[in-house]
């Protein structure tokens, strides 16, 4: 597995624990991580942006990452921390595992 996509990997492993514990309603625990897995998450998008850059056959839809995590943002925001669980795992986390699969 390429550095590239073990990061991503690991990267969504981080994110889903996260959001399960928006969906538990464990709050306060779930904010108190959320800055680091944030971290993660510049890493992954990151790394995809390079990625793309240095193949240019790889498809990656950059807008739709910037409007998923702007929407998870906003989320944020609002304090809909269900709402917030659900564009990470639905929107965000799935999208990123398609791309991360066309990673050599």
């Amino acid at each position: 597995m390429s550095t590239e996509k073990e990061l991503i990997t690991t990267g969504i492993g981080e994110l889903e624990e996260n959001v399960t514990l928006f969906y538990q309603q464990k709050t306060g625990e779930a904010l108190r991580k959320f800055s680091s897995v944030l971290d993660r998450v510049l890493e992954i998008v990151d790394t995809l942006f390079f990625y793309k850059k240095e193949h240019e056959d790889f498809v990656l839809d950059e807008i739709r990452v910037k409007d998923t995590l702007t929407e998870a943002m906003n989320a944020l925001d609002d304090g809909d921390m269900i709402l917030l669980a659900d564009i990470i795992q639905y929107d965000f986390i799935e999208y990123i595992g398609e791309v991360a699969e066309a990673i050599e």
